[in-house]
């Protein structure tokens, strides 16, 4: 990612573009820079309606003659960074943003393919294949949590039983295991409870000692 905005950190003087219109940058870059040469760049997620055009009532300029018109269309830029590089270090104010940027929507989706993928290979069947993998790869937010999946690494040793164990432990509505002649199969409700199977795989399903109770932990869970 960083080879895309190398030329930022590394070079004192940088060609300059004007904006245009039917030209949508990714993301754009603010850089400050003192006398000892410390720099920092601020990145910004790129909007559309950013850019005003040329036919805007704000695209005059005043000089000593009076308001002048202005050929260059006007932008306008948001008063928030989504991320700041400084130091060797990227801080990143707002995820989405950030990814929207540096396109990691395709790399989340190549994530969960390999997933579903795996998932298929250890013989996890489902009554309607294509509608789960249709719902994840249709819905950015379920493709960056299998993320977390591959990270997790459960469902690449999974089988049916543990499945069926979970959905049963944890009283897990919209989604069983049915077994009919032998043959063993997932049903999912809908698009929505496809969400289930992806809590199963992430293994966000605990118990309390104290109480007893059975959670589903989607909310981030940290290993002591």
């Amino acid at each position: 990612m960083l080879e895309r905005i190398e030329e930022l950190f590394n070079e004192r003087d940088i060609e300059s573009t004007t904006y245009h219109e039917g030209i949508d940058p990714d993301f754009q870059a603010i850089r400050i820079r003192d006398h000892e040469d410390n720099m920092v760049v601020g990145l910004q997620h790129y909007w559309k309606n950013q850019l005003l055009g040329n036919t805007s009532l704000f695209n005059l300029y005043y000089n000593d003659e009076g308001h002048e018109p202005m050929d260059e269309p006007i932008i306008s830029i948001p008063d928030r960074l989504d991320a700041v590089y400084y130091e060797d270090v990227l801080y990143i104010f707002n995820d989405w943003r950030f990814e929207q940027m540096f396109d990691y929507h395709k790399v989340y989706e190549e994530v969960a393919e390999d997933v579903i993928e795996t998932v298929k290979e250890n013989d996890i069947e489902f009554e309607d294949m294509d509608m789960v993998e249709d719902a994840i790869l249709s819905n950015p937010i379920m493709m960056r949590k299998f993320d977390d999946v591959q990270r997790t690494g459960l469902y690449d040793m999974i089988d049916m039983d543990d499945i069926d164990w979970v959905i049963t432990e944890y009283a897990r509505e919209g989604i069983e295991v049915v077994e009919e002649n032998g043959d063993q199969w997932i049903e999912v409700e809908n698009r929505q409870n496809v969400w289930e199977l992806i809590h199963i795989l992430n293994d966000d399903h605990v118990e309390s000692r104290l109480t007893e109770r059975a959670y589903q932990a989607t909310g981030g869970k940290k290993e002591i």
